[in-house]
């Protein structure tokens, strides 16, 4: 049995691939066509961790009646792929890329920046714990990352709930840098993106700002909500 430490993650790639021994394959069922899914290209993840050890990840192999989510590459490989038309390796992508990028851009989607919001703010509250940040949650043992993972998955749900709400309610994204801080060229956006406090601003707070432009004191007032919501609390391990 192949063992690996948890933190070492070393590439990866998406994989694209003609699948085969589909169990349930999906029928999709439009006015003008009906298709199955097994008749498609299929895409996954595959990591390669620090010690050799491949794993894939795909998140949508129940449209083939297929069970692995996260598994051995070499046994799913085996089973599940008839010939691999295209590898790509991913590049890493720091928190805070869609924020950044033109201030929230028309390419991402209102999921894509919902989720970013909720992971910066989670990991700046960890920072501000522990200066490794959401990487610190590696280091602990097995009975204190059990209880933070506890923790983070109950402030995850929190505010995942809370931006999906306040979306609904007309609630836009926005973005609050520290006083004096600009971005002059490409060398400024990994400090940006450590720095920014990302959030949503609700209808009623932009009612109140005056005139329509709110100050950078409602800004922080609104960043302050947010973070409320997301509140870690107790984390064995992490210090307030």
């Amino acid at each position: 049995m192949l063992t690996c430490q948890v933190d070492t993650v070393e590439s990866i790639e998406e994989v694209t691939f003609v699948p085969r021994n589909m169990d349930e394959p999906t029928r999709i069922v439009r006015p003008d066509i009906t298709e199955f899914s097994s008749l498609h290209d299929h895409t996954v993840f595959r990591a390669t961790l620090s010690c050799g050890l491949q794993m894939v990840i795909d998140p949508t192999s129940a449209q083939f009646g297929w069970r692995e989510i996260v598994a051995p590459w070499q046994s799913y490989e085996k089973h599940r792929i008839y010939k691999v038309n295209m590898t790509k390796v991913l590049s890493p992508r720091m928190l805070g890329c869609c924020i950044i990028d033109e201030h929230f851009n028309d390419r991402q989607t209102a999921a894509d920046r919902m989720l970013e919001i909720l992971a910066n703010g989670l990991n700046k509250q960890l920072e501000r714990r522990s200066k490794p940040g959401i990487l610190a949650l590696l280091q602990l043992s097995n009975h204190d990352f059990a209880l933070s993972r506890d923790a983070f998955v109950t402030a995850s749900n929190r505010g995942i709930s809370h931006l999906v709400q306040e979306i609904n309610q007309k609630a836009r994204p926005t973005s609050l840098y520290p006083l004096g801080f600009k971005i002059k060229g490409p060398l400024d956006l990994p400090v940006a993106r450590k720095l920014v406090d990302a959030f949503h601003v609700t209808e009623e707070e932009i009612k109140k700002a005056e005139p329509k432009l709110m100050t950078r004191t409602e800004l922080q007032m609104a960043s302050a909500r947010w973070n409320k919501i997301i509140e870690l609390g107790d984390m064995p391990g992490f210090s307030k």
